[in-house]
């Protein structure tokens, strides 16, 4: 069977995509900053189990603004920061860089279409929309077709962004006890504003 491996919101490649690549037997990217875009078709160009879609995920398709924040746009979103996340992490350069318009994609649809039957790994950091993506995806997660879950949640009663839907670690983990098939987990030594949330098959 292909090992498949879904990433939504990877920005610039790095070693963990690097670790993935090495892997799985099929990489599936969805990226919306074009820069970042560029940089990781650049990166696996002579890799054809590597495919790079340049759209956001939401939960309807169409074209929305995109706030970059930060040099490399590591906290870019389609939502827009709140005062709160700059006080938080007031030690780090978020700034408001720019906007850019981007293609909002639904992940369910996209891997539909594109014939993805089961996902290994589905790792997602969209800056907000985690939950919203997730969502997406919830026939596969039913039938038992992801293998590991791994994504970015608001905790502590914390928000991140403005405008965008319900990212709490509260809803996702009462939503993710639908499917108990599935053993939840945190990733350590996360600050506790936006815990990284794990749920792993079981057996």
């Amino acid at each position: 069977m292909v090992k498949t491996a879904v990433i939504v919101g990877q920005n610039h490649p790095d070693k963990t995509l690097a670790g993935i690549v090495d892997e799985f037997d099929r990489v599936i990217i969805f990226e919306p900053l074009p820069d970042a875009v560029q940089a990781c078709r650049y990166a696996y160009k002579d890799a054809a189990s590597v495919i790079v879609f340049e759209a956001a995920c939401g939960e309807v398709f169409g074209p929305a603004t995109f706030n970059q924040y930060n040099m490399r746009g590591l906290s870019s979103s389609l939502g827009t920061m709140t005062g709160e996340a700059l006080a938080v992490y007031s030690g780090y350069d978020l700034s408001l860089t720019g906007t850019v318009e981007v293609q909002v994609l639904n992940l369910g649809v996209m891997l539909q279409m594109i014939g993805a039957a089961n996902i290994d790994l589905l790792m997602i950091d969209a800056q907000g929309m985690d939950f919203a993506v997730l969502k997406t995806v919830e026939p596969w997660i039913a039938e038992s077709r992801v293998g590991t879950i791994q994504l970015e949640a608001d905790g502590v009663g914390f928000r991140h962004y403005d405008g965008l839907p319900d990212n709490s670690e509260e809803s996702i983990v009462e939503w993710m006890q639908r499917f108990p098939q599935y053993e939840p987990s945190r990733i350590s030594g996360r600050m506790v504003e936006q815990p990284d949330l794990v749920f792993s098959l079981k057996g």
